[in-house]
């Protein structure tokens, strides 16, 4: 059995022009690739120095723990403002992301 993984390196560019695609808007999909580039950029460094030993297993959730209560907290007062713009409420264990009218969100479980 090979334990190796494969890399794949994704430029934030092909990111931004993937989103252009699916979008049609061009600047909203620089935004969320650059979004997406500096919350995963910080999981990576992370993890690189936990493999290294320079940081402990402690250090490691606690950070990826905050990281997350900030994606939470973003999620929520985005879904407070799309409530206040009439968009509708948020169901309940999804991210504001998600909520578009007439669609079914999918349960993220990231409590």
């Amino acid at each position: 059995m090979n334990n190796q993984q494969k890399i794949y390196e994704v430029s934030v560019t092909a990111i931004e022009d993937d989103l252009t695609r699916i979008t049609g808007d061009r600047t909203l999909a620089k935004a969320h690739a650059e979004s997406l580039s500096i919350y995963y950029r910080g999981e990576i460094i992370d993890s690189v120095k936990y493999k290294e030993g320079i940081i402990q297993q402690a250090d490691l959730l606690l950070s990826r723990r905050v990281r997350w209560e900030h994606m939470k907290m973003h999620s929520t007062k985005l879904a407070e403002n799309m409530y206040a713009a009439n968009r509708g409420k948020k169901p309940d264990n999804t991210a504001a992301h998600h909520i578009y009218p007439g669609v079914i969100c999918v349960p993220l479980g990231l409590d």
